[in-house]
């Protein structure tokens, strides 16, 4: 039954783990962003293990130089997908192999996007979604 309260077990799902994602909508706009600042895509719980990232581009970049995009765990980094091709509609799936992530997370972490180059802002078109999937670790 229901408690509405948070972290009891009516948030459960009876022991069974459930993917999760963080998402975020990036457009061409948000590409002119400083060469050190990055877009939050959103935090991950401690514990969870994280499955995969994507990035599913609906309509190209057409930036001169902002054409792709590293998803990382701290700013400036490139864990989940480096230089991701954004410049046509795709899917593009990041590389976590890489990233060393066999264990699960020991504290809250927050994923951060960015051009893997500084975007020269002249773009005029572009729109993606960046989305990381995870999972909690049922104990």
């Amino acid at each position: 039954m229901p408690t509405n309260t948070p972290g009891s077990t009516a948030r459960s799902y009876g022991g069974i783990p459930v993917v999760n994602y963080i998402a975020r909508s990036i457009s061409y706009t948000d590409l002119n962003i400083g060469a050190t600042d990055e877009l939050i895509v959103g935090k991950i719980p401690a514990g969870s293990l994280i499955l995969r990232c994507k990035v599913v581009v609906t309509t190209g970049f057409d930036d001169t130089n902002g054409d792709d995009l590293d998803v990382g765990l701290s700013a400036g980094a490139a864990e989940l997908g480096s230089a991701m091709d954004i410049n046509s509609a795709a899917i593009d799936e990041g590389d976590l192999a890489a990233a060393d992530l066999d264990d699960a997370l020991s504290s809250d972490i927050t994923v951060y996007a960015a051009p893997t180059t500084a975007a020269s802002g002249d773009g005029t078109a572009g729109q993606a979604y960046v989305i990381v999937e995870y999972i909690p670790v049922v104990q």
